[in-house]
């Protein structure tokens, strides 16, 4: 236990008989107590201890006007410090007398004539005892501080908390009103520009039945590709509005995606071989005949990646493969890849070809054209079928775009009512 220094501590003396007070004095004094108080009138110990705050009171038992039993009582019921001991000094040894005493409140009892040694110790313990009991009370009274200041910080930032969610609530709401509204006027825009470019289509198509020259056909075809590419657009910018908006829907079909591919390779191997281009469409053996998905969504990513190869691509080949990465009881992890020996890609390129709107270098799109948002596009569409998608070359060395996409089982029986298993005959 640390030493304390208990020479300024106050004690009150408390006794009719001022012999007794001067001796108590005189021994207290010798032993360095500085701050010694005394009175020989119990009546006046309330108003000596509001006045002194003392850390101990000597009290004598019996006294006239108001016995020490009485003192006792009337501090413990009127004093505000909750730790006030009293050490009784009597002449009084019965057991009736210590009884009263310790009942009524005392600290501690010690009989006269008494022993200046035992005094000592006794008002020592009991001022070091009081000393701790006040050095606890700052503790807990810095400890009860420390917790309302934590407190109160705790329901300043939970207020604070609670006021971000509301504005976030009410910025969430605004942002989603504000993406309805977006998507709606798109899809009104669309409408409103598909009708009149479905006419010009119309048109073109009569314009090509007719019988034209060399030129005016080489002019229906440039104005019927345009008018595609407008299509195309206006159906890409749809797509990622719907896509954003969390209004895109995943349809289960099945399909045989050997016939997929062969669709999508008749329409581009033709514009390969325009550019001079070798076109190569490939399924492994390990792919299923049949399987259950999104077919419309993967041929959209597949267009977007073979238009990509081609355009990019100005002498070379165009191939894609479709493979069986992964069989589970009842999904298969495909994987799609289009392989060109075009321009190539750089890495800090392909990092950002994913973004909206984002080409790799802005003189493609003067070159070769492109809104920038076909890969966007695909990325959104192939994580809504579960899949990844990539991209994997160098700068003149080519490219290879992939995708894989998570679809269904089709269940053995399904394909044998179908006649795509063979039987034992």
């Amino acid at each position: 236990m640390r030493e304390v220094d208990l020479s300024s501590s106050s004690i009150l003396i408390v006794d009719d008989q001022q012999a007794n007070v001067d001796l108590l004095e005189q021994i207290l004094g010798i032993q360095g107590y500085r701050r010694v108080y005394s009175t020989t009138d119990p009546r006046q110990v309330a108003t000596l201890c509001s006045e002194l705050t003392p850390d101990l009171i000597l009290l004598d038992l019996h006294m006239p006007h108001l016995s020490g039993v009485e003192v006792i009582e009337q501090l413990r019921h009127t004093a505000s410090d909750l730790y006030l001991p009293i050490l009784v000094l009597t002449a009084d040894i019965t057991p009736e007398a210590k009884r009263q005493a310790l009942q009524a409140g005392a600290s501690d009892f010690v009989s006269k004539p008494f022993d200046v040694t035992e005094v000592l110790l006794r008002v020592r313990n009991l001022i070091e005892t009081r000393l701790l009991y006040l050095e606890v009370q700052n503790q807990n009274n810095r400890l009860e501080e420390t917790v309302r200041a934590r407190t109160k910080a705790l329901e300043a930032a939970q207020d604070a908390l609670v006021r971000k969610n509301q504005e976030l609530s009410s910025a969430l709401a605004k942002a989603s009103e504000v993406a309805e509204l977006k998507s709606q006027f798109l899809s009104n825009i669309n409408h409103e520009i598909r009708t009149p470019i479905n006419g010009i289509l119309g048109m073109i198509n009569l314009l090509t039945d007719l019988e034209l020259n060399a030129e005016q056909r080489e002019c229906t075809e440039m104005l019927k590709s345009s008018a595609d590419w407008l299509v195309k657009v206006m159906n890409d910018i749809l797509d990622v509005s719907q896509l954003g908006s969390g209004k895109a829907r995943i349809e289960h079909r099945t399909f045989d995606p050997r016939i997929l591919l062969e669709e999508l390779s008749t329409v581009y191997r033709s514009r390969a071989h325009a550019k001079g281009l070798k076109f190569c469409s490939t399924v492994t053996p390990a792919v299923p005949l049949l399987m259950n998905g999104d077919s419309g969504k993967l041929r959209q990513v597949l267009d977007q990646l073979l238009g990509n190869a081609i355009k990019f691509t100005d002498s070379g080949r165009v191939n894609v493969t479709v493979e069986l990465l992964r069989e589970a009881e009842d999904a298969l992890t495909v994987r799609f890849a289009v392989e060109d020996t075009g321009i190539g890609i750089t890495e800090e390129q392909r990092l950002r070809l994913f973004e909206p709107f984002v080409q790799g270098d802005g003189s493609l799109t003067r070159k070769h054209g492109g809104t920038g948002i076909g890969l966007a596009l695909s990325k959104k569409l192939v994580e809504l079928q579960g899949g990844e998608i990539g991209l994997d070359g160098r700068p003149g060395g080519g490219t290879t775009a992939w995708f894989s996409a998570v679809l269904e089982k089709v269940p053995a029986a399904d394909l044998l009512e179908a006649g795509e298993i063979p039987t034992l005959r």
